[in-house]
């Protein structure tokens, strides 16, 4: 017997032989919880995103300024609010992640 009876032999052999082979896979449901996310968690999102590109846009200009034109006045003031508006949003992140988790040490 050759090497592609073997293989004819295996296809042809039924649809009960193959399903021996495929692994069941049990998919997890996700937890039913309310979909509600607190207000106050999406309001500081939404404001560190303009924060944090508006920081790496002003600060990336002042880069730019400074680099390609020799503007050290214009380049200067830019990266310096870029470098302020990056220095807000990473204490205002820290400030928020340390209230989270000081909050959740309360709760039983």
């Amino acid at each position: 017997m050759s090497d592609r009876d073997r293989v004819e032999e295996w296809l042809d052999g039924g649809a009960e032989d193959t399903d021996e082979l495929v692994p069941s896979v049990d998919i997890p449901e996700p937890p039913d919880g309310d979909g509600e996310v607190d207000p106050d968690v999406i309001s500081l999102f939404w404001r560190l995103v303009v924060v944090f590109n508006l920081a790496l846009l002003v600060g990336s200009l002042g880069i730019m300024f400074l680099v390609f034109l020799g503007d050290v006045e214009t380049g200067g003031r830019l990266l310096a609010v870029g470098i302020l508006a990056g220095t807000y949003g990473l204490g205002r992140y820290w400030l928020f992640k340390r209230e989270r988790l000081d909050g959740s040490n309360e709760e039983p």
